[in-house]
Formats: structure tokens, sequence, C-alpha cells
């Protein structure tokens, strides 16, 4: 089973990384930020990730997000 996750699990650490990434992908930090935030109701609505890399998971959520 996948890695659960919810509001009270998420830290502010680990929202560097995404946002990281998003701003590398875009070069607007707005619509970085809007997909980060996307990226998060998307996991927090799944309940739990995959059971392989939550981290890869959450990055290609991200990655649609900016499509």
């Amino acid at each position: 089973m996948g890695e659960t996750f919810g509001p009270r699990k998420l830290a502010l650490e680990d929202l560097e990384w995404p946002r990281r990434l998003a701003a590398r992908l875009v070069r607007d930090p707005h619509t970085a930020e809007d997909a980060v935030q996307d990226t998060l109701v998307i996991a927090l609505q799944a309940g739990q990730g995959p059971a392989s890399s939550l981290r890869a998971w959450l990055a290609r959520v991200l990655r649609n997000a900016l499509r």
C-alpha cells in the first residue's frame, strides 16, 4: 500500500522541493505557486500516495498541473 499523508503530516520544509521544481519548469512565480497548491490539493484528495516513490508521484502531479 502507498504512503498515507494528510494536512498534519505536511510540513513547510516538505514544500521546498516542489516549489523549486515548479520554479524551474515555469518562469512565472505565481503560476509556479498555483501549481504547487494544485498538487497539494490533489495529494490531499487522494489520501495516499503510490507504493513506490511518493516524491516521484508528486513531481508527476506537479508537471501535469502545469500543462
